[in-house]
């Protein structure tokens, strides 16, 4: 619980310091990982979603996004993704996440998934974040999910 009010409060200070900016094609940026929250939220699930990426923007709207985290079920999960964000609000980049991913498949937990998820972005100079909301449909859980990234082509 202190880890994820850490991150919340860390995201909240970095983000009223951060100077907005335009999405750059060219982009390289770091994706650390981040947090998720589970609806209804029941308490058995991992919540520190800690892990390392690569996340390059190809275009203004288009990423290519590749990495390995400890998903929710406290496995390490492995994924490939192209993130397409076509529209703009008040600086908020809200589109699709799709691609492929490992470690949700109870049977056999290498195999990949193909999954497409309604996904949100949002870029700073220093830092950048990255969302998933899914609300819970059809007896499935819902989760909103927020991670954080770091552009390389500015810290060298």
């Amino acid at each position: 619980m202190f880890i994820k009010l850490l991150g919340i409060v860390l995201a909240c200070f970095v983000a009223t310091l951060a100077r907005a900016e335009g999405v750059s094609a060219g982009m390289l940026w770091l994706q650390t990982g981040g947090f998720s929250y589970h609806l209804p939220h029941d308490g058995k699930h991992n919540e520190v979603n800690l892990g390392l990426g690569l996340e390059y923007q190809w275009t203004p709207n288009t990423a290519i996004e590749a990495g390995v985290y400890k998903n929710s079920f406290s496995v390490q999960s492995k994924y490939l993704f192209v993130q397409y964000h076509p529209w703009e609000i008040y600086g908020v980049r809200f589109g699709g996440t799709g691609g492929l991913v490992t470690g949700y498949r109870r049977e056999n937990l290498q195999a990949a998934t193909l999954v497409i998820l309604p996904s949100f972005s949002k870029q700073w100079e220093h830092v950048g974040v990255d969302g998933i909301f899914l609300p819970s449909i059809g007896g499935r859980q819902g989760v909103f999910w927020l991670g954080f990234k770091f552009p390389l082509n500015r810290l060298f």
